[in-house]
């Protein structure tokens, strides 16, 4: 193969980057994948337990779909620009925020949130900036922190697939996530289910 021609697989995960650039193609791309993120967000409502008179930080929160299981005050941060602007004008409104901003650099004062979420961001990030998203959302959250992300897959060829071509690429076992989880904190309970092909950790933090 001559050096001006691509290989195949570049040129499908540079398709996949793209689709994933834009919010909409990103949360289609989710719809095949994750079945819509429908038992993800029923997984982050149980373990999370959001109350009305709660305030919630999601970092990471992409498009902004999970401020919708959210009752009381959401605050959803992440430093893509577009994504943000979608979700400000999809899901924004009085108790619902969106704001362009580092997960490892937030501009909160300590203990500003009651709870917090970081969900399908930890394959995205290595094991020092995750250690620094961590500290972060540690400072700024009273109660609870919930953690959700894939976890390798070896059984599903299609889901083995997808996660080739993720932009993530640091998908790690729940084993090595615990083990990052409690180099800061401790953990309260955790455990992997299914989301369309799939398999997703759940990590719960009690402060």
């Amino acid at each position: 193969m001559s050096s001006g021609q691509i290989q195949p697989d570049k040129m499908i995960k540079k398709i996949i980057h793209k689709i994933c650039e834009n919010p909409i193609g990103s949360n289609f791309i989710r719809i095949i994948l994750e079945a819509g993120m429908v038992n993800v967000k029923k997984n982050a409502i149980s373990y999370l337990e959001p109350k009305r008179d709660e305030s919630v930080i999601d970092v990471g929160c992409g498009t902004g779909e999970f401020s919708v299981i959210i009752p009381g005050k959401y605050t959803g941060i992440d430093a893509d620009q577009k994504h943000i602007a979608y979700a400000r004008k999809k899901y924004g409104g009085e108790n619902k925020g969106f704001y362009v901003m580092d997960g490892s650099k937030l501009g909160y004062r300590r203990k500003s949130f009651d709870k917090a979420m970081f969900i399908n961001c930890l394959h995205h990030v290595d094991d020092d900036l995750f250690d620094k998203i961590l500290c972060e959302i540690g400072r700024v959250t009273k109660k609870r922190i919930l953690i959700i992300d894939t976890t390798p897959l070896n059984y599903n060829l299609f889901g083995m697939l997808t996660q080739k071509l993720d932009q993530g690429r640091y998908i790690r076992s729940i084993e090595e996530q615990l083990k990052l989880v409690r180099k800061r904190f401790k953990v309260k309970s955790y455990k992997t289910f299914r989301s369309g092909v799939n398999i997703h950790s759940l990590v719960v933090i009690d402060l």
